[in-house]
């Protein structure tokens, strides 16, 4: 998908594995529990205020990554993030420059 996909407080209940979004997805405050396999996002992955307990390891996100209110505490190795992550473990906010060199 070329642009943006924003499901923010939607029923939506999960996603198709290998999805790819060019811009930004926003799944705030959706009942998510698990992100697919092979998840790729050029831009923003809003992940707040959802239940999303873990980030799958070969998540590709090109900008930044919210976290807030999730019970998502650490990153993966495989976990690429360009931009900020916000939220993980105590609302952080951490450059992730090296970690897209994982």
């Amino acid at each position: 998908m070329g642009g943006s996909l924003d499901l923010g407080w939607s029923a939506i209940a999960s996603l198709p594995e290998g999805l790819t979004v060019g811009a930004n997805l926003g799944l705030n405050g959706t009942s998510l529990t698990a992100l697919p396999k092979g998840l790729k996002v050029g831009g923003t992955l809003d992940l707040r205020e959802n239940s999303v307990t873990a980030l799958p390891e070969d998540l590709e996100v090109g900008g930044n990554l919210y976290v807030n209110n999730t019970p998502i505490t650490t990153l993966p190795k495989g976990v690429k993030v360009c931009g900020h992550v916000t939220g993980l473990g105590r609302d952080r906010t951490l450059s992730t420059a090296s970690q897209a060199q994982r």
